[in-house]
């Protein structure tokens, strides 16, 4: 391994690749409307950067991140406190001069393919104010810099968790106290996920395995896929082109409703489960192999009523097409 020096920082040279390592001390001076001492680091050749920050758990009572184009995480921890990671790297995979400035809970950074251009317009900041844990990214741009935030939080901590995305995905695993999903182009994959749940996309695609409690899901679009709700109380999806995909194996929501416009609707129950059925389409067609109770002649509409029911299925589409069966 070979070590050079650029501006004072230290790069581990592995083959044709770089690593930045903030080694070294840095140029410090006080920096206008962020206050206290930034370390900023002269232009470094780079591909990546990561930066890690932490919170204390006791102080954070709720977590917002709002962005346009970054990607979102949010995982279980068996540590004390929050720890939040930002991963930064080119988009096109080439790798670019960095200027980074640190200013301790906030991150400057730029990537641009020669040191002349690499202007400090991008950035991110984490800051805790009043209980919220707030995350937020302006100048960002996809065609520049691929950024993803990482949330790590203490599996037993009660914080709810709210998240305002763009193109960027998001991806929630645990949560204990609900978490609410704004996405344009983003898709959504949770699990295990504690309500209430609420996610809204556009053309985003919404995946939620073992969700509980309250669940309500609206795209225009975006596809729906729902597995494995054993623990869900209710469960409410709006789309209007997008399909809807439910598969259940054990258990089955006390409530599922679901309103599509074009979407077509797919739902697998479980072998014993004895829903309520309040199904019906305008002009898409009605596939039943759930239970014997054939649709009306115009075939766009299928109630059942069984005394030992212990689900309530409401299902509504325009030309959708619905199909019932059995997991």
């Amino acid at each position: 391994m070979r070590k050079l020096m650029i501006g004072g920082v230290a790069l581990a040279m592995v083959g044709t690749a770089a690593l930045m390592v903030i080694a070294l001390a840095q140029t410090t001076h006080a920096v206008g409307s962020l206050g206290g001492s930034v370390r900023e680091l002269a232009n470094v050749r780079v591909s990546e950067k990561k930066t890690v920050r932490t919170f204390k758990t006791a102080s954070v009572r709720s977590i917002t991140v709002d962005t346009d184009f970054a990607d979102v995480e949010l995982i279980p921890s068996r540590a004390a406190q929050i720890e939040v990671t930002v991963e930064t790297v080119s988009a096109t995979g080439i790798p670019g001069w960095l200027r980074f400035k640190d200013s301790g809970f906030s991150v400057d950074f730029a990537v641009s393919p020669s040191p002349d251009k690499a202007k400090t317009t991008d950035a991110w900041r984490a800051v805790v104010d009043d209980g919220t844990l707030t995350l937020t990214t302006h100048g960002i741009h996809a065609d520049q810099t691929a950024t993803r935030f990482v949330i790590a939080v203490p599996e037993q901590a009660l914080i709810p968790f709210s998240v305002r995305t763009r193109s960027g995905d998001v991806t929630i695993e645990g949560g204990n106290q609900g978490a609410t999903v704004q996405c344009a182009s983003g898709d959504c994959a949770l699990r295990r996920v504690s309500g209430p749940v609420s996610v809204q996309t556009k053309s985003g695609s919404v995946a939620l395995v073992d969700g509980k409690g309250d669940v309500r899901i609206q795209t225009r679009s975006g596809d729906v896929s729902l597995n494995e709700q054993e623990r869900c109380t209710t469960l409410d999806v709006t789309t209007q082109s997008g399909e809807v995909q439910v598969s259940q194996r054990v258990t089955t929501p006390k409530a599922l409703t679901i309103q599509t416009a074009s979407g077509d609707v797919a739902i697998a129950l479980p072998t014993r489960a004895i829903p309520t059925l309040g199904v019906q389409t305008r002009s898409g067609d009605i596939v039943n192999t759930l239970s014997e109770v054939p649709p009306a002649e115009d075939g766009h509409i299928l109630q059942h009523n069984p005394k030992a029911a212990d689900a309530l299925l409401n299902v509504q589409t325009r030309s959708g097409d619905i199909s019932l069966a059995r997991n």
